[in-house]
């Protein structure tokens, strides 16, 4: 039987632009209707189930949690949230901009999706 993948709900601490409430929110709704949490909302899995899905990948320059998650996903884990926030700092849309990390995360994921990437 396959296992479950936790996540927690996402927040941004207050290092950064307002806006990054607004990405907390579209995170959290991206992971609740399309079971893909990213790494910074704190993954957590039995270590069985870890080894058994082949780990985390170590080739990807970025999107190496989204590829995880979607490998999981496809193998028919469970993608459950925990009723608990992780706090994640939002300093480097404050150093970068908001607008910058924001196109990048959104560019970066679209093409590893469009690209059908699985580890």
């Amino acid at each position: 039987s396959s296992g479950t993948l936790f996540y927690f709900w996402l927040r941004f601490a207050d290092d950064g632009p307002f806006l990054c409430r607004f990405n907390a929110i579209l995170a959290n709704l991206r992971s609740k209707y399309f079971d893909l949490p990213f790494g910074d909302q704190g993954f957590l899995i039995r270590r069985k189930d870890f080894s058994q899905v082949g780990c985390y990948p170590h080739d990807f320059a970025s999107g190496e949690d989204h590829a995880f998650a979607q490998r999981l996903k496809k193998r028919n884990f469970r993608i459950q949230p925990i009723d608990a926030f992780i706090t994640s700092s939002a300093r480097k849309y404050q150093t970068m901009g908001w607008f910058n990390v924001t196109a990048r995360h959104l560019f970066l994921t679209f093409k590893q999706f469009l690209a059908g990437s699985e580890v």
